[in-house]
């Protein structure tokens, strides 16, 4: 049996997007007028997602920032941005500058005792 508008609005599918092995799930929500699912994507600037290298996982259609290298006949976002590297097939992206990087913690490995 075929489900229904209200039965298919009521069921819920989140894929799970691989951004340079940074997993992120997303919900989606099903639009009763276009009948097809679309993607929710969580708030990647209030709660910042990064990949394991230390880079900051954005939205394609977030405004640029302050360290923008932008591209001469683009929009003023993130995916017109020569930093910004867009994964097929999704509207996120990785941004590759410097400045949005995570620390990452040094591994225990290379510090060396003081003291000892």
């Amino acid at each position: 049996m075929r489900k229904g508008g209200d039965e298919m609005a009521a069921a819920k599918r989140i894929w799970r997007y691989n951004i340079e092995g940074a997993l992120i799930d997303v919900p989606q929500t099903y639009d009763q007028r276009c009948r097809v699912y679309l993607d929710a994507f969580p708030d990647l600037i209030e709660k910042p997602v990064y990949t394991p290298a230390g880079e900051r996982v954005l939205l394609t259609i977030e405004d640029a920032c302050p360290h923008a290298d932008l591209q001469p006949d683009g929009m003023e976002d993130c995916g017109s941005c020569n930093y910004y590297r867009q994964t097929p097939g999704t509207l996120l992206g990785v941004c590759g500058h410097p400045a949005l990087r995570r620390v990452l913690p040094e591994k225990s490995a290379n510090k060396k005792s003081i003291g000892k």
